[in-house]
């Protein structure tokens, strides 16, 4: 078979009209969708490590986050944290906001906020979740993070679930 000039030129039409169609998605910037405004809620709980007096102590913790997405892209989504609490046994921290990213295409969540400790001082959170599929709505995940007020820092592990809709 000889190339001529024109099936080279058809060959290549095609190859590039193809690339478009695959290609040109991953380049839209955000999806227009009412889905951006809807609120999620994080449930988490699980357990806290802290280091006191050269002792390891656990303390049990729950989570609970309300986010909102602010732009969606092809595999990610960016969100914001809008309030929150974080209970350290009879300790409660406010979250008032903060930032996330889901990475769709790897599972993987990841968070960080700031807030307040019950005295006022600032408390920092970050949390790296990787989720998983339940079946219908339902997604779950496991986290490892930080909660860090003043000088004591917690180290966080924590089982979490989220409905989409």
């Amino acid at each position: 078979m000889t190339l001529t000039r024109k099936t080279v030129v058809i060959s290549l039409s095609i190859f590039l009209a193809l690339s478009l169609v695959i290609v040109l998605p991953s380049f839209i910037v955000a999806e227009e969708n009412s889905m951006l405004e809807e609120t999620k809620v994080i449930h988490a709980k699980g357990i806290a490590f802290t280091e006191i007096d050269n002792e390891t102590i656990e303390i049990p913790v729950n989570l609970t986050l309300y986010c909102e997405a602010t732009e969606r892209y092809r595999r990610l989504t960016f969100f914001k944290v809008v309030d929150g609490t974080v209970e350290l046994e009879s300790e409660t921290f406010t979250i008032h906001d903060g930032t996330g990213l889901v990475i769709h295409n790897r599972h993987i969540t990841l968070l960080n906020a700031t807030g307040t400790d019950p005295q006022g001082q600032h408390v920092t959170l970050k949390l790296a979740f990787r989720y998983f599929w339940m079946w219908g709505r339902l997604y779950v995940a496991r986290s490892r993070g930080v909660l860090k007020v003043n000088d004591t820092k917690y180290l966080l592990i924590l089982r979490a679930a989220t409905k989409v809709p």
